[in-house]
């Protein structure tokens, strides 16, 4: 077993794969002025550092910001690079980006509070439409179900009227033969 890991180990080294990239810790690597510090993440989802190929350099790379709607001082960074990701990493939003960006997070704040007073609104249309037309279902059913039985029934009528009049033949005839 030990002979077969090395040799595969061995061929992605040489196949590109660990001789080729470099990974970079973000902790007092990120020079943006929005962000105070990078922070541990509990939870794992974004671990602090980027994997990049050789030589690409932190300021190589393409970051995106975005504030925890929960947590406003905290944000997720996500770096890419030509494209692809690389990494994220948790962060402590500087007082200057907040003071500069704050009217943009009330405004943010509002049109989600907006978008869920219409998503109240929406779903409770939406349920009462939902209502109406399973009652219409249950209403076409039913007729489904008043009309078979209501045929039924005249299949019925109509055997035992055939049958009441073959009888009445059959007598009439016996009665003529007497």
């Amino acid at each position: 077993m030990d002979g077969s890991f090395s040799s595969i180990r061995n061929f992605f080294r040489s196949c590109y794969a660990f001789d080729n990239f470099e990974k970079i810790e973000l902790k007092g690597q990120e020079t943006s002025e929005d962000i105070s510090e990078i922070l541990e993440d509990e939870s794992r989802e974004n671990c602090g550092y980027v994997v990049v190929p050789k030589g690409v350099e932190l300021s190589d790379l393409d970051m995106e910001m975005k504030v925890d709607e929960k947590e406003k001082d905290t944000a997720v960074l996500t770096y890419t690079y030509e494209g692809n990701f690389v990494g994220s990493a948790k962060a402590k939003v500087s007082e200057k980006y907040k003071k500069e960006h704050s009217p943009d997070i009330k405004k943010q704040e509002k049109a989600s509070d907006n978008e869920t007073d219409k998503s109240g609104k929406k779903s409770l249309r939406q349920m009462l439409v939902n209502v109406f037309i399973i009652i219409l279902l249950l209403l076409i059913l039913l007729f489904i179900v008043r009309l078979v039985q209501y045929q039924k029934k005249l299949k019925r009528k109509r055997r035992r009227s055939k049958g009441q009049k073959k009888r009445r033949q059959d007598q009439q005839g016996q009665r003529r033969k007497k």
